[in-house]
């Protein structure tokens, strides 16, 4: 078993900012996870915007493409609660490879995580909490947010999927991509 001197190395070693991809490990953020509760969730800037050719996905169908990222707000160690993560996500719909819809947020999420068991956690741990958690406290602000913009524009009814914490990020600082196809419902 490994000790929590280890469990923070092996941490720090995932979460530095390099060219490689970070492994998730959940039972390194169990203390944090278990103890967090969202305070507040807002919507700091958005935009929408549709291309003519919206108009041919009843005909055509659409792909989805999701780009997501979070990060750790307030990092510098001696920040007093609450914890804050900073999310920017952008949405797309595509009709025959071109893209006809974009929808874009940037989000903060609030959590009140109490201060034992913030001193014990490391930097390392609470940017991980960032990049998993703070989105998925967040999607379903998110969905509901697409779909209403989406049908605004004009585009059929759609959902996003639930968002699952993957096993692995890019690095730190990059989007990740979740690609979709979908077909038109009217």
């Amino acid at each position: 078993m490994e000790s929590s001197r280890a469990k923070k190395a092996k941490i720090g070693r995932l979460l530095s900012k390099s060219e490689s991809a970070v492994e998730v490990d959940l039972q390194a953020l169990k203390p944090l996870t278990t103890a967090a509760s969202v305070r507040d969730v807002r919507f700091i800037g958005f935009s929408a915007g549709a291309a003519p050719e919206i108009l041919n996905v009843v005909e055509h169908g659409f792909c989805q493409r999701i780009l997501y990222k979070a990060e750790l707000l307030n990092d510098d160690g001696d920040a007093p609660p609450p914890l804050v993560v900073y999310l920017d996500f952008k949405y797309e719909a595509l009709c025959q490879k071109k893209v006809v819809c974009k929808i874009s947020t940037e989000m903060l999420a609030f959590y009140s995580i109490p201060e034992e068991v913030l001193s014990h956690s490391s930097l390392a741990q609470r940017r991980l909490f960032a990049r998993t958690n703070g989105l998925y406290s967040c999607w379903p602000y998110l969905r509901e947010f697409v779909a209403s913009s989406a049908a605004r524009l004009g585009l059929p009814r759609i959902a996003l999927p639930v968002w699952r914490i993957p096993k692995v990020l890019p690095p730190e600082g990059q989007f990740s991509t979740m690609e979709l196809h979908a077909s038109a419902t009217k």
